[in-house]
């Protein structure tokens, strides 16, 4: 019975709406959830998951349900009572002032009398009631936090704009004031300097003051704000000044604001002093088993080497195939050192598996070779799989890899879970891509 009323993808139950059984032309029954997610990932097409049959489905809500299982599944949802211990009988009976599942025998028997005793099956379903009363509601704030956070990027992001626009401007008066030679350049220039004062009334220092106020506004009271104004304008350049100190190297890139465009400058072009932006190398993969996240595993990639770049772009899908919906082929050296989690394929725009790397000439050995450590990413051939990777998850002192091309920084839990997990290719990337770097200044 269990079988017959769970999706074979994600082994949940069928329920009508959110996971109507449909039928694919192959004959084949599965929730709504995963058609649509193996669709998404598809482009279009939809391959079985069972038979690997593909059909050209356009719109998925066209695909018939499977009403008697819809029924079936229905009243296998319903409460299943628990059986009691003592009298192995089924619990049917709520003690609202023990709060405690009863069978009749301890309810006649055992149980004292004058509580007040409910039949647990609406007991439950009240519970689901509120349960659902009390989602909806921190669904409601998710919804407002949303929003909260697109109003403050779109301020800032104004805001960011017109400081660069205003730094153009001083740089160049500058020029004009160290280039003047008479009395005529000179008045010019305070002119000049005099609207420039007028249009910085949209930009003050003390404008972090309302930043803090219009987060207030909103109800934002994170205990990072001060109570007061002048306390909070201080917090604010204090940090700033901490971020100035830091050493950033080749590895932020100057942002500029030109002729109505926001420029991202090379690295080789100096930062310092500037508003600046990290250069992106940390990505993050998640892990799944069925319909259970097992977590995210962040990667710092090393992208001065091809197989870094080649990885960042499995990640983004930028080159068309990306990593979700692959599956961990095994696990290399189980329990002993140079363990490693490994993963053998990418998955196509067609739903198909990828078998071609996407970038020629890829660093292997020689002069690429490291130490083998935990959390280091390592590919995994030099001739066959050279898409694929693995994860180290014992170091080996005195041994070697070919070409580590990027480190684990967070979530190896994770992926210790997946190396536990039996068979290991039940665990699916369901999600991948880049982690925002910040900004400094």
């Amino acid at each position: 019975m269990d079988v017959a009323v769970t999706c074979s993808v994600c082994f949940r139950v069928y329920q009508q709406g959110t996971r109507d059984p449909l039928v694919l032309p192959c004959g084949h029954t599965f929730c709504r959830v995963c058609v649509n997610a193996v669709h998404d990932i598809s482009g279009g097409s939809l391959p079985c998951p069972t038979c690997r049959s593909k059909a050209s489905i356009s719109d998925v809500s066209k695909l018939p349900i499977c009403y008697p299982l819809v029924g079936l599944s229905s009243s296998y949802s319903e409460i299943k009572f628990g059986s009691c211990t003592i009298h192995e009988e089924e619990q049917r009976f709520w003690c609202t002032e023990c709060e405690l599942a009863l069978c009749s025998l301890c309810l006649y028997a055992s149980h004292q009398h004058g509580h007040e005793v409910m039949p647990t099956k609406v007991i439950m379903e009240n519970k689901k009631k509120r349960l659902h009363q009390e989602l909806e509601r921190l669904n409601g704030e998710v919804l407002q936090g949303r929003s909260e956070i697109n109003y403050i990027y779109e301020y800032l992001t104004t805001k960011m704009k017109q400081v660069l626009n205003l730094e153009e401007k001083v740089d160049l008066l500058s020029a004009d004031v160290q280039d003047a030679c008479s009395v005529e350049d000179i008045l010019v220039c305070e002119d000049k300097l005099k609207l420039l004062d007028e249009e910085n009334e949209l930009w003050l220092p003390n404008k972090s003051q309302e930043i803090v106020k219009k987060m207030k506004d909103m109800n934002i009271n994170d205990a990072a704000f001060e109570e007061d104004a002048e306390a909070s304008s201080h917090g604010i350049h204090a940090s700033l000044h901490e971020l100035a100190e830091e050493d950033y190297g080749a590895g932020r890139m100057r942002l500029d604001y030109r002729e109505g465009r926001l420029l991202m400058h090379s690295t080789a072009h100096p930062a310092d002093g500037h508003l600046s932006f990290q250069v992106p190398s940390e990505v993050f993969l998640e892990l799944a088993v069925g319909g259970s996240c097992l977590g995210r595993v962040y990667i710092s990639l090393w992208t001065c080497l091809r197989r870094a770049q080649q990885f960042f772009a499995l990640c983004m899908g930028t080159m068309g195939p990306s990593y979700i919906g692959s599956t961990f082929s095994h696990v290399a050296y189980q329990g002993h050192a140079k363990e490693t989690l490994c993963c053998e394929e990418y998955v196509t725009e067609s739903g198909e598996q990828g078998t071609k790397e996407l970038m020629a000439d890829l660093e292997w050995g020689d002069e690429y070779r490291g130490e083998p450590r935990t959390g280091l990413l390592i590919p995994l051939s030099k001739f066959v799989d050279q898409h694929g990777f693995g994860i180290c998850t014992k170091g080996r002192p005195g041994g070697s890899f070919n070409c580590p091309f990027g480190e684990v920084v967070a979530g190896m839990e994770v992926v210790l879970a997946a190396v536990r997990h039996h068979p290991v290719t039940d665990v699916t990337i369901t999600h991948c891509g880049l982690v925002l770097p910040r900004l400094s200044v």
